[in-house]
């Protein structure tokens, strides 16, 4: 089982993993498109002052003749080292002069003739010199250039992609403590399957194996008697007819969970049944069993009580519990059959007067193989009918309980839908 979980695991955390990774590279590209449409509001801010400049140049104006404009000011949410970060340029296209403004040179004086002539060379007026590592943006009237170093917006997101592969890495360490969880509570199913099953089997072959040791063990004294007449040896062939049927009892009774089993996904069509002549029907065929035992089989059925279901599971059920009850009331003692209605459903139960399963295996009378009583194993019976009920109750959409105490008896409940 460990190897089941370990899977889940690896499994579970693997698709977290593609899934924090796709999310972190959608972030990641967003961030850095976001980064460079913000460099470029900032590289305009950033030539923004050059604009008096180039108009007065333009009408040819005498410097001293004319105050230039003020020039806008940058950017409230610029800060000093973003601005120290870009570099300007003034080209002058009719001399060819290039004016370099910047505090932290990005471009070296001689370089800076070449990398206008790049610049202005571009029909773009932002991109990237990739083999110089600059980004450039240029004001439409080529006259004006901004730099800033390649380097810039990885700096800008350095912190944010390491804030994001932080939580990343929390998230997955987070992910890897939910998934060891979920893999325990995922597990715990298919944990006592697999030990239900492993139980089934050893029961089956513990039940199987007594009768198969009588029918060999009575086999070999007939051998050891081959002159004797039958009437002779009748007790060793009634012994092993009596152990071949203990286990076609057997045999029949795991071929119908095997074949609960399988319906279970698709139980059979709901259909009406009238449960009061099912009941009463089971009362009327169990009375002389009931009779031969010395114990009183009393009813309270009402007529017209209609459930649905399957007429066939229902009559097993019935048989079922009344023959499980007649199997442990002893002489003298009483069992009630009464039907109700109950809201929407109608409720059946089964009631012995005297006998009691001890509290602590009531939780476990329904399950495979289980009899609470372990010195009733000599008896017929393998644990198995119980079992059935429980699992033709439930796919009718039934339910199916059991009660037992010194002042009520032992009492077993089926509740069903009623048909509408």
């Amino acid at each position: 089982m460990k190897a089941y979980r370990r899977r889940f695991i690896q499994l579970n955390m693997l698709l977290v993993g593609i899934v924090l990774l796709l999310v972190v590279t959608l972030l990641g590209g967003y961030l850095y498109h976001n980064a460079y449409r913000e460099l470029r509001m900032t590289m305009e801010a950033v030539v923004r002052p050059l604009d008096a400049v180039a108009s007065l140049r333009e009408d040819k104006i005498s410097p001293g003749s004319f105050d230039p404009p003020a020039p806008r000011p940058p950017r409230d949410d610029m800060d000093s080292e973003t601005r120290r970060s870009i570099n300007t340029i003034f080209y002058d296209s009719a001399t060819g002069e290039s004016t370099l403004l910047a505090e932290t040179p990005l471009v070296e004086q001689d370089a800076l003739e070449d990398v206008v002539a790049l610049v202005t060379e571009r029909e773009e007026d932002f991109g990237t010199l990739k083999e110089l590592g600059l980004i450039y943006y240029r004001s439409p009237g080529r006259d004006r250039i901004a730099l800033a170093s390649t380097r810039y917006v990885w700096d800008l997101l350095k912190n944010v992609y390491g804030i994001l592969l932080a939580v990343s890495a929390a998230a997955m360490g987070l992910f890897y403590l939910i998934s060891r969880r979920i893999s325990l509570l995922a597990t715990r199913p298919l944990e006592e399957a697999m030990l239900r099953e492993k139980q089934f089997v050893a029961d089956a072959s513990h039940d199987l194996k007594t009768p198969l040791t009588i029918v060999l063990a009575n086999n070999s004294i007939l051998r050891e008697n081959p002159d004797a007449t039958v009437a002779q040896q009748s007790k060793w062939i009634d012994s092993t007819d009596a152990a071949v049927k203990r286990m076609q009892g057997l045999v029949d009774g795991m071929l119908t969970l095997s074949q609960l089993d399988a319906q279970e996904s698709a139980p059979p069509p709901a259909q009406r049944v009238d449960l009061s002549s099912v009941l009463t029907r089971a009362a009327l065929q169990l009375e002389s069993l009931a009779y031969e035992q010395r114990v009183s089989l009393e009813t309270d059925i009402p007529d017209g009580v209609s459930v649905a279901g399957s007429a066939d599971y229902l009559q097993r059920i019935a048989e079922s519990l009344i023959e499980n009850a007649l199997k442990y009331e002893p002489a003298g003692g009483r069992i009630d059959l009464t039907l109700k209605t109950e809201k929407h459903r109608a409720v059946f139960s089964v009631r012995n007067e005297t006998s009691r399963i001890p509290e602590e295996d009531l939780p476990h009378v329904f399950e495979r193989f289980y009899r609470s009583d372990k010195a009733r194993t000599s008896r017929d019976g393998h644990g198995l009918g119980l079992a059935i009920v429980r699992q033709m109750a439930q796919q009718m959409g039934g339910q199916v309980a059991a009660e037992s105490g010194d002042g009520t008896g032992t009492v077993f409940r089926v509740s069903l839908p009623l048909y509408r």
